[in-house]
C-alpha cells in the first residue's frame, strides 16, 4: 500500500456537505490507509459540521483513537514530513477508477473500524432500540426526506421520492409480509405524517416515531451547519439513533436519491447481519430500476414465478 502516496502519513479532508457524503468516504478511506498501511491516517474535521466542540468531528461520536487521528498542524509536524492531503474526488478516483473496487466490500471493512459509537452515544441509541423492543415486530424502516432534497432533486433532474412510493416499494418487495410496526424518521413533519397514514392504511403497522427535526420543514444543510456547536452536536446524535434504528430494523425502504441509504445498508449487512434482500429501494422510476443489491435477483425470482404459474386453457363450447 505504500506505493499510493510518496507521503508516510495521509491527511483526510473531511467537507461541510452531509452526514451521510462524509460517513461513506471515511469508509472507503479507513481499509486503503488506516492499518498502518500508509503510515498515520489522519482526519481533518475543521469544516465537518458534526461536532461537538472547536476540533471535535468524528471522534466525538465515535471511539476510533486506534485507528483515526485527529489533524492538527502540530500532530502533522510531528511526523517529520508533509503528509498527503486527500478529499472526496481524490479517494472516488482511487476506489472507482484506479482499483475498480465495491463500494460494498471496501465499506464493510471500514464500517467493522469506524462504527463503534462512544459510550454515551450508545446509551441513546440503546434508550430508543429498548423502545423499539416493545412494539409488534417485524419492524420495517423508513427516512423520510424533504427539506433541501426537493432542489437537489431538480438539480440532479430526477424524481423526488414521495412518501407512496416508500410503501409501494414496501408492498411489491415484500408481498405478503405482515408488518408490526413501521419505524418513521425523517425531517419533514408533513411529508413523515403522510407517510404514516398510507402505512397504516396500506401495511396495517403500528408507528414508532423518532425524535422530531428540529426544524418542521426539514434538514437544510447551510441552516444546520449555522447552528451552535450544542446544538449540532444533540442533532448529530439524533441522527445517528435514527441510522442505528433503520440498520436494525428487520426491513427497510430508503431512497439512493439519499447517501444515507448506502450506509444504513452497508451497516444492516457488514454489522448487523441483514440479508440483502430486506432492503429495498423506494426512488424507482420507470425507466430506472431500483438500485440496491437484491433487486435484481428480485426480478428474476418475479419473473420465474411468472413462468411457473398454470396457463390457462380456453375450452370451446361443445355444439348443443
Amino acid at each position: 500500500m505504500g506505493a499510493l502516496t510518496a507521503s508516510a502519513c495521509t491527511i483526510f479532508e473531511l467537507n461541510d456537505s452531509g452526514f451521510a457524503a462524509n460517513a461513506v468516504h471515511l469508509l472507503h478511506m479507513e481499509p486503503m490507509f488506516g492499518g498502518g498501511n500508509n503510515g498515520t491516517l489522519f482526519v481533518d474535521a475543521t469544516k465537518f459540521a458534526y461536532k461537538c466542540s472547536e476540533g471535535g468531528g468524528w471522534h466525538d461520536f465515535f471511539r476510533v483513537e486506534d485507528v483515526l487521528v485527529p489533524w492538527s498542524k502540530g500532530r502533522e509536524l510531528i511526523e517529520g514530513v508533509t503528509c498527503r492531503r486527500m478529499g472526496f474526488q481524490d479517494i472516488d478516483v482511487l476506489l472507482d477508477r484506479r482499483f475498480s473496487f465495491s463500494w460494498n466490500d471496501v465499506d464493510a471493512m471500514g464500517a467493522h473500524k469506524l462504527w463503534r459509537p462512544q459510550e454515551w452515544v450508545r446509551a441513546r441509541m440503546d434508550y430508543k432500540l429498548r423502545a423499539l423492543a416493545t412494539y409488534p415486530q417485524p419492524t420495517v424502516g423508513f427516512h423520510i426526506r424533504g427539506g433541501d432534497k426537493g432542489e437537489e432533486d431538480v438539480l440532479q433532474k430526477r424524481k423526488t421520492t414521495e412518501p407512496a412510493d416508500f410503501i409501494k416499494a414496501t408492498l411489491r418487495a415484500w408481498p405478503g409480509l405482515k408488518v408490526g410496526t413501521c419505524i418513521m424518521v425523517g425531517d419533514d413533519f408533513d411529508r413523515i405524517r403522510e407517510a404514516e397514514q398510507l402505512a397504516r392504511k396500506h401495511l396495517g403497522c403500528q408507528i414508532f416515531r423518532s425524535v422530531p427535526y428540529f426544524r418542521r420543514e426539514g434538514h437544510v444543510q447551510y441552516h444546520f451547519n449555522m447552528q451552535g456547536f450544542e446544538e449540532r452536536c444533540t442533532g448529530t446524535v439524533d441522527f445517528l439513533t435514527d441510522i442505528e434504528l433503520l440498520a436494525r430494523a428487520d426491513y427497510a425502504a430508503l431512497t439512493f436519491n439519499s447517501g444515507l441509504a448506502h450506509l444504513v445498508d452497508v451497516l444492516r449487512v457488514s454489522l448487523y447481519g441483514k440479508h440483502r434482500s430486506t432492503f429495498v429501494d423506494a426512488s424507482y422510476a420507470r425507466r430506472a430500476p431500483r438500485q440496491d443489491w437484491w433487486e435484481p435477483i428480485r426480478r428474476h425470482l418475479r419473473e420465474a414465478r411468472r413462468k411457473l404459474r398454470p396457463r390457462r386453457v380456453m375450452r370451446r363450447k361443445q355444439p348443443l
